[in-house]
C-alpha cells in the first residue's frame, strides 16, 4: 500500500490524517501495538498489505484523496 500526502491542511484534531498501525497482540495494557504517522508533503510510505492499518476520521472542508495500490516484487534471478 502506498499513502501520499500532497498538502496537509491544519485541524483542530490531535491524530486527524495520520496513518495508524496496529501490531503485536495487546495482551495486557503494558505493550505498544500501534504507530501514528503525522503525515506531511510528499510523505509516501510503502508496507505489507497484511499490516493492520488505518487513517483516523478527518473533518474538515479540506478534500482528502487516498490513493493505494497492491504491486507484487517477483525475481528472475535464479
Amino acid at each position: 500500500e502506498k499513502i501520499f500526502t500532497e498538502n496537509t491542511p491544519k485541524t483542530n484534531s490531535q491524530y486527524a490524517g495520520q496513518l495508524v498501525f496496529h501490531y503485536g497482540e495487546k495482551i495486557t495494557g503494558l505493550q505498544q501495538t500501534q504507530l501514528n504517522v503525522k503525515p506531511y508533503k510528499g510523505l509516501m510510505y510503502v508496507f505489507p498489505a497484511t499490516l493492520q492499518h488505518y487513517v483516523p476520521p478527518f473533518f474538515t472542508d479540506f478534500t482528502r484523496i487516498s490513493i493505494s495500490g497492491n504491486y507484487l516484487l517477483e525475481s528472475n534471478v535464479r
